[in-house]
């Protein structure tokens, strides 16, 4: 795995974690997420910690149309350490649900993590499992932000939208966001299939720049398979967009050969200005309990002079 790749552009491997079901705290607080701790060792290198945590807490009195969310969202390593909030008042209505303040973004917070095989550190390496410009801006650039976001249901299809504004050194960005999940019962081999899409565009001044993503993923039984394309592009210098020119694509597959075991990998590659890699990731997860995992994982890509890595994490999912 190429450290050179560890830049702002890394940046982009937060994304949100949808997905998770929410655990209630009681006196209608919720939270899902997760929290995990872990060690990578590159090849050649001396091993290093990284924590990384990503959760909502959310407070709604049942059947009120007002309530409250904390969004948290951190990665760290000895060199590093980014932490954002995303505090956002939400109203749930027949139209919807609606949340003013700093909530995540559209793609944020209804799109997939990219598929790295619970390789934490490798998908940070390689700045490609969120592709979230917001998310550069806010956790990675540490700015200000604040805006609006909605979302709707509507039967197996979800959508989303929202737009920001971030201030930085160089004045106010503007960050627009739309998401859409659809899933269907196939009947057959192919289980259950779920096609998500997103984009996102920002402008500042004279820069302006979009990303998209497109992915499938199909789950019947115990068996998961799935495949995911994303594209960056933006004006030369665009802060927010650290390379003009990226894009990447993945096949990914799982298997839980018990309950509580389940093992996974992913092929992929990733071109950064112009420079194309292949990569590729195994991994293995054990959950305990009611809710707590270790896993471990193996990263490595076509390039000879670059560093694999090798990583093993604790944590718990809400």
């Amino acid at each position: 795995m190429i450290r050179s790749y560890t830049s702002a552009l890394a940046l982009l491997a937060a994304s949100a974690t949808p997905g998770f079901a929410e655990t209630a705290l009681g006196d209608n607080f919720t939270i899902d997420g997760y929290a995990e701790i872990g060690v990578v060792k590159y090849s050649g290198s001396d091993s290093e910690e990284f924590y990384r945590g990503d959760m909502d807490l959310r407070y709604a009195k049942d059947g009120s149309v007002l309530g409250f969310s904390l969004g948290i969202d951190g990665y760290g390593v000895a060199s590093q350490n980014m932490l954002v909030l995303y505090p956002a008042v939400e109203f749930n209505t027949t139209y919807g649900a609606f949340a003013l303040g700093a909530p995540r973004t559209a793609t944020d917070s209804l799109l997939s993590d990219a598929p790295m095989s619970y390789s934490t550190a490798g998908a940070f390496e390689l700045g490609i499992a969120g592709i979230s410009v917001a998310k550069t801006a806010a956790l990675g650039l540490e700015l200000d932000h604040y805006g609006a976001a909605w979302r709707g249901d509507f039967g197996a299809t979800s959508v989303a939208v929202s737009a920001h504004e971030f201030s930085d050194f160089i004045g106010d960005a503007k960050i627009f966001t739309a998401a859409v999940t659809h899933e269907r019962e196939t009947g057959g081999m192919l289980g259950t299939l779920t096609f998500e899409a997103g984009v996102e565009y920002a402008e500042e001044g004279s820069n302006s720049g979009t990303a998209f993503r497109l992915g499938a993923e199909a789950v019947n039984g115990r068996t998961t398979v799935g495949v995911l394309y994303a594209d960056l592009s933006a004006d030369a210098g665009f802060p927010y967009f650290p390379v003009a020119e990226t894009n990447a694509a993945m096949i990914y597959g799982g298997y839980d050969i018990t309950n509580r075991l389940t093992v996974k990998a992913t092929l992929g590659s990733v071109d950064i200005g112009g420079g194309s890699d292949a990569f590729y990731v195994i991994g293995a997860e054990y959950g305990f309990g009611e809710s707590g995992y270790v896993n471990a994982s193996y990263a490595d890509n076509q390039d000879a002079a670059s560093q694999s890595l090798f990583e093993v994490s604790a944590g718990w999912r809400f």
